[in-house]
């Protein structure tokens, strides 16, 4: 890593981490709970359902990973290409 991309890689780790850690937070249950069902049946098994507070998390885990991965690439794409070998390094062999 590189000076201009070690702070960009870490604050895109933070805000991934941040992202995890407000999407783990418990929130309150929401929905309709006036009546008991009438069967046991769940009308959509395996919905996630998100609030606001879970989109904001996703959000920033997604602009966290992009910082990362856009940091990288830049990081990447510097890399000097290997120059020619030097006198005595040729593959005469």
């Amino acid at each position: 890593m590189t000076r201009r991309t070690l702070p960009v890689v870490v604050l895109g780790l933070v805000l991934v981490a941040g992202g995890l850690v407000v999407a783990r937070q418990p929130r309150a249950q929401f929905g309709w709970v006036a009546y008991t069902p009438l069967s046991q049946a769940t009308l959509s098994p395996g919905a996630i359902v998100l609030d606001r507070v879970g989109i904001a998390a996703l959000v920033l885990a997604a602009v966290g990973v992009a910082l990362v991965g856009g940091a990288v690439g830049y990081a990447l794409g510097r890399r000097t290409a290997p120059g020619p070998p030097g006198p005595g390094m040729a593959d005469d062999a």
